[in-house]
């Protein structure tokens, strides 16, 4: 089936100026992460679970968190909780699947989930890695 060329162009136009607010989440300065987080902490994650809530339909990968510093936020805690994605059937990965392995140092810019109460990442910019490792 051939589309017309004028439905071709303005779909294409359409899709250009409408706007993917994920890829602009990538584009965010630190400045701007700094005033959406709620939690900004120096951390480093001692193990992933999962973690599943009445309304999932898979399992959530959490990272536990091993706070050293916090830059912004109320935390008396050592710990917290991160979720970052999702235990996908068959190993699927997800275009927002966020790769956090045990071990991992860095500064978190943390949001907060309003249902379930965990913190997480919004996009995988809001985890700045230590080299240093």
């Amino acid at each position: 089936m051939k589309v017309p060329y004028l439905l071709r162009t303005l779909l294409f136009v359409i899709i250009l100026f409408n706007g993917n607010s994920a890829a602009d989440e990538l584009y965010l300065t630190i400045e701007e992460r700094e005033q959406q987080a709620v939690l900004i902490v120096s951390a480093k994650v001692v193990s992933l679970v999962p973690l599943k809530f009445s309304e999932d339909l898979y399992e959530r990968k959490v990272a536990i968190l091993a706070i050293q510093n916090i830059s912004k936020g109320n935390s008396n805690a050592e710990f917290i909780l991160v979720s970052v994605g999702y235990y996908w059937p068959y190993g699927m990965l997800n275009s927002q699947d966020i790769n956090v392995e045990v071990g991992m140092k860095g500064t978190w810019f943390l949001t907060k989930e309003k249902e379930t109460g965990l913190f997480k990442l919004n996009s995988p910019s809001d985890v700045v890695i230590n080299p240093l490792n």
